[in-house]
């Protein structure tokens, strides 16, 4: 089966975040009797240096080969080569046997798993970024012809499809994360994926009639809704700090908290800009219809 080159970016996004978040998941869960500032160090260091070193590598390079292709469709397993399809198999075989066969102690498995997912979670994050760059950059002209709005149609589709993959994410985090630390009441991560959803997936498929019916997409929508993107991720980041650290009652300190309100803000502030310049655009192409 073969797909569009970006699509590849889209791919290569779901496979990695999804891969990072069960790691992720695994090493939270076993982190809760091991809580410390030593601990806490450990594991951002195990993020850095394989973000540094391996995964932030990987994903330059991938983003470079991809796009780098000559042919529009390619073979849909082509988002890695032999070699990350080599490491993706050795990490998994290895992670699994550790924790299966308990020859790692519980201590390691917290502290080296949160990092280890963490960087490989964000690697998928920035593929995930490298696809809406790519896909944003694809010329557009004020009036789409048939062709270039089919192209648009699509682009919100992929747009749709990777927000209902994060919101669906965010839901199992947090009934698993709550379920695991015997949270009941509400917290931030209650909300995530219903951001998601709504303001992603929803919103989308909203773009995509509208685009479908009055061919609004113009030569600064990419420009918009990069904006708009990083609103909504912000928005969401900051969700899940605050999320995590009201379920494992942590109690955070004033700057802190003010710190994650006014990141969140930022997020707010970013949406409602983008939005109110889409809602014009989209406003001059139903006048002109």
């Amino acid at each position: 089966m073969k797909v569009k080159r970006n699509t590849l970016l889209l791919l290569a996004c779901l496979v990695w975040g999804a891969a990072g978040f069960n790691i992720l998941r695994i090493g939270l869960m076993a982190y809760p009797p091991y809580r410390s500032v030593l601990n806490f160090l450990l594991s951002a260091l195990v993020f850095t240096v394989f973000q540094i070193f391996i995964f932030g590598k990987l994903v330059k390079k991938h983003t470079a080969r991809i796009q780098s292709y000559e042919e529009e469709r390619q073979f849909f397993l082509k988002f890695f080569d032999g070699k990350a399809f080599a490491i993706m198999a050795v990490m998994m075989t290895g992670g699994i046997g550790l924790r299966t066969s308990g020859l790692a102690p519980e201590r390691f498995i917290a502290v080296f798993y949160s990092g280890l997912g963490a960087s490989l979670l964000l690697a998928g994050l920035l593929f995930g970024r490298n696809f809406v760059r790519a896909v944003s950059a694809e010329p557009t002209v004020q009036k789409n012809t048939k062709q270039e709005g089919e192209m648009s149609m699509k682009r919100y589709m992929n747009m749709a499809l990777l927000y209902a993959v994060l919101a669906m994410v965010g839901g199992v985090f947090y009934r698993e994360f709550t379920s695991f630390n015997d949270f009941t009441d509400k917290t931030a991560l209650g909300v995530v994926h219903t951001h998601y959803f709504l303001l992603g997936m929803v919103f989308f498929l909203l773009l995509l009639l509208l685009e479908k019916n009055f061919s609004f997409t113009g030569a600064k929508t990419g420009r918009i809704l990069a904006v708009y993107h990083i609103g909504l991720n912000l928005t969401a980041a900051m969700l899940v700090v605050r999320g995590v650290s009201q379920v494992l009652g942590d109690t955070l300190s004033v700057g802190m908290s003010a710190a994650i309100s006014g990141v969140a803000g930022i997020g707010h502030i970013l949406l409602g800009i983008s939005l109110v310049f889409l809602l014009v655009q989209i406003r001059h192409s139903v006048l002109e219809a």
